[in-house]
């Protein structure tokens, strides 16, 4: 799912009926190729629109939370044109696989 900012009305509609919308899809034979494309047809069908927000207004992406109140940035989850203005050094050094690579090297020999 992309970021979504909904009314509550309206995210209960949308959140609430989406496993019996997507079983009605399959039941009725429907084709749509990816999740975007369920959740666009799903919006319509409830008359409501989406509206595209450049990430530079409204930045967010998939993170993992880590113990000790880290996070990191899983790679696959960003794509280079999703990245704030200025912020691809601050995002490259939180990789996930950075982190967890020098988390696990920082905690060998504390057993």
């Amino acid at each position: 799912m992309r970021g979504q900012l909904l009314s509550r009305e309206h995210a209960l509609a949308f959140l609430g009926q989406r496993l019996s919308y997507y079983n009605q899809g399959v039941q009725t034979h429907q084709e749509i190729l990816n999740p975007e494309g369920w959740e666009l047809k799903q919006l319509h069908d409830l008359h409501l629109h989406a509206c595209d927000v450049p990430v530079d207004l409204f930045p967010i992406t998939v993170a993992r939370n880590l113990p000790g109140g880290k996070h990191c940035f899983i790679p696959f989850e960003i794509m280079h044109k999703c990245i704030p203005r200025g912020m691809h050094q601050e995002i490259n050094a939180l990789d996930c696989q950075k982190v967890l690579r020098e988390t696990s090297n920082s905690n060998k020999g504390k057993m």
